[in-house]
């Protein structure tokens, strides 16, 4: 990608770029987004987007974040899909709910562990990283044991 020299400032062009840079297709909501601009500043270990799970059954579905190696599935919730008839497709927020409910105890049944958050735990860095603290999310840690400066 090209910035044109003289419609930016270096330090804008810089951002646009690191912007660009870091997009991702398989970001599939604005949560999603939000939550994976956030993971890098707080040390958390890079998850797999959209990460294929299959049980014994076949495919149970698409994780938004997946830690492979920790056997973690991450998964934003805007509550849209329990509210909007557009997300709803004819189906009663209850349907929705105990749909998403089994297709979880599918994704725990491979041994993962399912984690869910919401706009509310995005509401700023700070509580967002208290979140994943306490549900076992993977820091990267630097040579002394310690997470990035900047997260807890």
């Amino acid at each position: 990608m090209h910035v044109r020299a003289g419609i930016y400032t270096a330090a804008a062009a810089r951002r646009i770029l690191t912007a660009l840079e870091f997009g991702d297709p398989a970001s599939g909501s604005p949560g999603e987004s939000v939550s994976r601009a956030m993971m890098p500043r707080l040390g958390v270990k890079a998850p797999v987007l959209q990460h294929e799970i299959r049980d014994a059954r076949g495919l149970v579905g698409f994780a938004d974040f997946e830690w492979p190696e920790d056997g973690l599935s991450g998964e934003f919730d805007g509550l849209a899909k329990y509210r909007e008839a557009a997300y709803l497709k004819g189906q009663t927020p209850s349907d929705v709910v105990i749909e998403e409910k089994n297709r979880e105890d599918r994704i725990r049944s491979t041994g993962r562990r399912v984690i869910r958050w919401t706009w509310s735990e995005l509401a700023s860095p700070e509580r967002f990283a208290a979140f994943l603290d306490a549900k076992g999310v993977p820091r990267i840690l630097y040579g002394n044991g310690q997470p990035p400066r900047g997260s807890t």
